[in-house]
């Protein structure tokens, strides 16, 4: 059984048989989407009138080996995993081009993940990210560098490009505000691996969102402007089902766009008055 917005509601296959029990979306709509089931209850197959068809191949522990894409971009991908079950490799290769096989090896420490291809990771005592380095032959280093409050909260982001990016939240946890500060700051020295530059937001410089909840569902999200204006008129609206958590649908500039999910509750596609489709 499928809702409206294309998530499953309920997919149980008979336990007695090992065979790939089928659940479909709406025919008719402008999204059509088939799921497979194994007697594991792990998706095995996605066929999608959109994006193409899907296969999944898990080993023993039930996690994902091997996935087998279609459609316009045809493309294999698999997984390696240590005896802890840590991801260890995951490499991509296009099906019918010539592109080389694209591996991105991971390594962790302590449970953490501290490179990952290109990327490595550094963290705080308390295991959170800090910094994020990005190093590509021919390319300067790219760092990302991140704060922390004492609930384990992120406050700020420093990007490469030298933008701020602060956050702010409520009593209860959520995330109210995001901010952007846009100066003429340089980019961060990967030499220096403490350099979290103080930069004095300009009135002129400041925008983001402002968000509203309604108990743990985001129900508005309200731009803010170069002056620190919060414009309510040109907020988003997100419209849930009664005790759901994933959005059904999307209110903006006087129209309604349904949302369409896939089998884990993850938004796929807008499909504004169910006529043409968007994509997020």
């Amino acid at each position: 059984m499928v809702a409206r917005s294309g998530r499953i509601a309920s997919a149980s296959p008979p336990p007695d048989t090992a065979r790939r029990y089928p659940v479909s979306s709406l025919h008719g709509s402008a999204v059509n989407r088939s799921w497979q089931y194994d007697r594991a209850y792990n998706v095995v197959g996605i066929d999608d009138g959109r994006w193409g068809k899907t296969q999944y191949h898990y080993n023993l522990n039930d996690q994902i080996v091997r996935a087998d894409f279609g459609g316009f971009l045809p493309l294999l991908e698999q997984f390696t995993y240590d005896a802890n079950q840590n991801l260890t490799l995951h490499a991509r290769l296009p099906r019918g081009a010539e592109a080389a096989l694209q591996q991105e090896a991971q390594r962790q420490q302590a449970g953490r993940v501290v490179s990952r291809g290109h990327c490595q990771y550094r963290y705080d005592h308390g295991g959170r990210l800090v910094e994020k380095r990005e190093l590509k032959e021919g390319f300067r280093p790219q760092v990302w560098r991140y704060r922390w409050n004492e609930q384990d909260q992120l406050t700020e982001l420093m990007t490469p490009k030298g933008e701020r990016w602060r956050y702010g939240y409520d009593a209860f946890g959520r995330c109210i505000r995001k901010l952007r500060v846009v100066t003429s700051a340089p980019a961060i020295s990967p030499r220096d691996e403490t350099a979290f530059p103080a930069v004095t937001p300009a009135n002129d410089a400041l925008q983001g969102y402002e968000y509203l909840w309604s108990g743990d569902q985001l129900i508005e999200e309200a731009p803010i402007y170069a002056d620190g204006s919060v414009a309510y008129e040109q907020s988003i609206h997100w419209l849930y089902a009664p005790g759901g958590l994933t959005p059904v649908a999307r209110y903006e500039k006087g129209k309604l766009h349904y949302v369409v999910a896939d089998h884990m509750g993850t938004p796929r596609e807008v499909d504004p008055d169910r006529i043409s489709v968007s994509f997020l």
